[in-house]
């Protein structure tokens, strides 16, 4: 009889660690699916702000082209270049 409210004790705490231990599981599981889902956000808005940096280098080339060409400015002769060495 003392055995059986033993096995029966034992039974029911391994039961509660199964479950605490599925319940920390999906808990992660959760975790993880909202760390993966900010993930993509991010890429996404890493992706907007590179595509957004590269027109506006783009902008500012095509910019200085057109005042160049406007200015009349010609690209400098070797002799008017000077390269110096640090």
């Amino acid at each position: 009889m003392r055995y059986k409210y033993l096995l029966i004790i034992v039974i029911s705490i391994l039961v509660f660690f199964y479950i605490n231990q599925q319940v920390k599981i999906v808990m992660l599981q959760y975790r993880i699916k909202e760390l993966y889902d900010q993930i993509v956000i991010l890429q996404q808005e890493n992706k907007r702000i590179l595509y957004e940096k590269i027109e506006k280098e783009l902008k500012s080339c095509q910019r200085l082209e057109k005042y160049a060409k406007e200015l009349k400015f010609v690209p400098p002769k070797e002799k008017d270049v000077i390269i110096e060495y640090y």
